[in-house]
């Protein structure tokens, strides 16, 4: 069976890598060359020219879709197509994308008073550069009030003072890890209280 090297557009059209959130990247493309005998191979690395391993092998040459579901959080990955069919084995170019880093969790007032807000939250991305940190309006609507850079570890708690409100105001927060890949899905709270008031991880639509 002989093997060639391959541009994309003779092998694949329209071959892309999606990422959807912290653990997942969807793969989607069409065959240029294929027959009924035509299997595809599904490889990744985290460097473009090297190092990739098949994560998926075998699949028929009218699949046009791979979830990736098995990608590290705030990771860069390269993806090519192995395709075998009965002229022979052709390697796609590659194609990248990041995964988004984890949310953060437990994000809960720690403090509030009648010129500021205090809340805390718990950072679980090892790509965290920072955090976006957003507040409702009186419609619901989400406005971001600051941005915070730094280092942060793992299970790190992070702290943040917000100047600009007070708890009479009854505002709900809501907080995104900053990472090479873009944001993280948010955690958010009710409305500022210094209460015991837990986060939830909700998935969003935004693009980044």
């Amino acid at each position: 069976m002989s093997r060639r090297m391959s541009t994309t557009q003779s092998v694949t059209s329209g071959f892309g890598a999606t990422p959807v959130n912290d653990g997942e990247i969807d793969l989607d493309w069409y065959l240029t060359v294929a027959d009924s005998s035509t299997t595809i191979d599904v490889q990744r690395s985290t460097a473009p020219t090297s190092g990739f391993g098949t994560i998926a092998s075998d699949l028929p040459g009218d699949n046009l879709f791979y979830m990736d579901d098995s990608a590290a959080e705030g990771t860069h990955y390269y993806y090519r197509l192995e395709v075998t069919d009965s002229t022979g084995t052709y390697d796609s170019q590659p194609v990248d994308g990041w995964t988004a880093p984890a949310a953060p969790t437990a994000l809960q007032v720690i403090g509030a008073g009648s010129a500021e807000v205090d809340y805390s939250w718990t950072n679980n991305s090892g790509d965290a550069l920072g955090f976006q940190i957003q507040l409702a309006d009186s419609s619901g609507t989400y406005q971001t009030v600051d941005t915070i850079y730094g280092t942060y570890a793992i299970g790190d708690t992070v702290t943040y003072t917000d100047d600009t409100t007070s708890a009479e105001s009854g505002t709900a927060y809501r907080v995104q890890t900053i990472g090479d890949g873009g944001l993280s899905m948010p955690a958010i709270t009710g409305p500022t209280s210094p209460s015991d008031l837990s986060a939830t991880t909700v998935s969003t639509t935004e693009l980044i």
